[in-house]
């Protein structure tokens, strides 16, 4: 039990290629007209599919791999800027094994034996201010992942 009856941003997370996508998304347009969820979320879409959703309902969110050595497309990045949608990148780090993937003299401009979270994060070129990578290791705390920061990385002040 939920305990709760609305949702603030419900994902559709893998869209289903047995269902129409139009479809999956007219359903969630349906639960927010009634209440139940306040935002409309897609995860593993392409620019095509954020479009057609985008002709059926608001989309306040979209989540896609962009790792390094496998950057979320360009068009799919540009798309979220110029509709205002927040764009959340999984696995920057590549996903399981990030150290054997990953060797932090091989970024420039890391620190040495910089820390793959540390290394990797001035790594992520975007131009979008509403993009925000998902970084989880096994030192990450329930309560530092719960909130993504509330200002974007590059309108942030270094605190040293």
């Amino acid at each position: 039990m939920l305990r709760t009856d609305r949702i603030d941003l419900y994902f559709l997370h893998f869209p289903d290629p047995a269902v129409p996508f139009a479809e999956s998304v007219g359903a969630l347009e349906e639960l927010r007209g009634e209440g139940r969820i306040a935002r409309i979320g897609l995860c593993n879409v392409d620019s095509e599919q954020l479009d057609i959703a985008l002709g059926i309902a608001p989309i306040a969110a979209v989540q896609h791999r962009h790792a390094i050595g496998a950057p979320a497309p360009a068009e799919l990045l540009a798309r979220c800027h110029s509709h205002d949608i927040a764009f959340l990148g999984y696995s920057p780090l590549g996903g399981g094994g990030a150290r054997e993937v990953l060797d932090a003299a091989s970024v420039p401009g890391s620190p040495p034996h910089g820390s793959p979270p540390s290394t990797a994060s001035p790594w992520h070129p975007c131009s979008s201010p509403s993009f925000s990578p998902r970084v989880r290791t096994s030192a990450s705390s329930p309560e530092r992942d719960a909130k993504p920061p509330s200002t974007p990385r590059s309108q942030r002040q270094d605190s040293s």
